[in-house]
């Protein structure tokens, strides 16, 4: 077979920076000692010690400065996800290096649309052993705000002293990077083409724990409620409403000037969120403060994808109030949530109900 030229370059793409970022998990000092409290036959401490060999070979390579694999390549992770956050806490013995590829492949896969990276030559730019060193690359490549809202998200759990992680975090963000300005906005929606309220701050699990962050947050001047490139100012307010944070909406609607008010007013789904939390204090403020006058809302009960009942309110009072005669939910059930987010299972009837609000 014949050719005119043969394919001599190194294949490159350019590969986002949150994606150069090599982490070496290193072995504990028990590895060669048991596996979960059994003492290790021969065989294994021999593999291990191969293991162990061949990881001081990895990290001496990256130490040089260079690495080529040849026809090998390793995948690459972003710096926005939970693993990587979780290396920064110390609790395992963790280097991370800074890379710059050299030969590179992008891959997508059939079931997922996030891109997918490769490197099979890159030269190493950094050594980063403590989260100082780390949040200060991280800073150095333009990440910071993105990374900040990944580290909320990852420790808004109930875990032990996982509150304080977050304090720390932003301020020695805060302490550090003078020229950096975290918002809500940074914080709270995704950086996509949607720019809608992080999955997060919807969960039943963590939804009242991230509220007390985000609150917290504030209080200290650790976030700031809007920076001044702010964008979607008006998709945040209606996504603070919609997850129960309405006090803080509220100081929002406060800090709006005449420009982004109308923007907020012409929203259909502003009007949508005001019905829904029409009895909250603070969304009675804004309603005030706005000068808005509420049309009715219109409830709407199905089981699974069938209709059973529409119904037209004045207000949510309203709405929780028929709920708890007519479909004997609980008060308690029903109280200090919003209507759409409630699931109520008829044992009697065997109905799963599921509500609607326009």
């Amino acid at each position: 077979m014949g050719f005119h030229s043969l394919p001599i370059k190194r294949k490159y793409i350019d590969v986002p920076n949150e994606y150069c970022y090599l982490t070496i998990v290193k072995y504990k000092d028990d590895y060669l000692k048991s596996q979960d409290g059994k003492k290790l036959t021969k065989q294994q401490i021999k593999e291990r010690k191969n293991y162990l060999i061949e990881q001081q070979e990895t990290i001496n390579q990256l130490d040089s400065g260079y690495c080529n694999l040849y026809n090998n390549s390793i995948s690459l992770s972003t710096i926005f996800d939970s693993f990587f956050t979780s290396y920064l806490e110390g609790n395992q013995d963790v280097i991370i290096y800074k890379i710059k590829p050299l030969a590179s492949y992008k891959n997508r896969s059939r079931w997922s649309s996030i891109d997918k990276y490769e490197t099979s030559e890159f030269n190493v730019t950094a050594r980063l052993i403590k989260k100082e060193d780390i949040i200060n690359q991280i800073y150095k490549d333009g990440l910071l705000r993105e990374f900040s809202a990944t580290y909320f998200d990852n420790h808004c759990y109930a875990n032990e002293g996982y509150n304080l992680k977050i304090f720390n975090y932003f301020q020695y963000v805060k302490d550090n990077f003078k020229d950096i300005e975290i918002s809500l906005e940074d914080i709270m929606l995704t950086n996509d083409c949607y720019h809608v309220v992080r999955n997060k701050f919807n969960k039943k699990d963590t939804y009242e724990i991230t509220r007390e962050n985000i609150r917290y947050l504030l209080k200290n001047n650790l976030i700031e409620y809007f920076r001044e490139d702010d964008y979607y100012k008006s998709r945040l307010i209606i996504g603070l409403i919609d997850c129960g944070l309405c006090d803080v909406a509220l100081n929002c609607v406060k800090l709006l000037d005449e420009y982004y008010t109308k923007d907020l007013l012409r929203n259909k789904n502003f009007d949508i969120v005001l019905k829904k939390w029409s009895t909250d204090s603070c969304v009675k403020e804004i309603i005030k403060l706005l000068d808005i006058t509420l049309s009715g809302l219109i409830l709407t009960i199905k089981n699974d994808d069938n209709v059973i009942e529409t119904k037209n309110f004045n207000n949510i009072g309203e709405v929780k109030t028929y709920l708890i005669k007519e479909y004997d939910i609980p008060f308690e059930k029903i109280a200090n949530k919003d209507v759409v987010d409630i699931e109520f299972y008829n044992d009697n009837e065997r109905i799963n109900y599921s509500f609607e609000i326009n």
